[in-house]
């Protein structure tokens, strides 16, 4: 599933503008390429610095006990 989310990022990105959000990012192009791609590596940072740029926040909590 992780890899979904990944590629649904990276298409959100090149409509939005890689350049755009690279900059608004802080993060280079070749790495904003590569980082929400199926075989990318991302890191938590960046992967924070692209959802800011694009103005999603992301969070976690627990789960209900059943």
């Amino acid at each position: 599933m992780p890899e979904v989310f990944l590629l649904a990022l990276r298409n959100v990105t090149e409509a939005w503008g890689v350049a755009r959000i690279g900059r608004e990012a802080k993060l280079n192009r070749e790495n904003l390429y590569a980082m929400p791609s199926e075989h990318g590596d991302p890191v938590l940072s960046s992967l924070y610095a692209i959802l800011d740029a694009l103005g999603i926040r992301l969070s976690i909590s627990r789960r209900q006990a059943a």
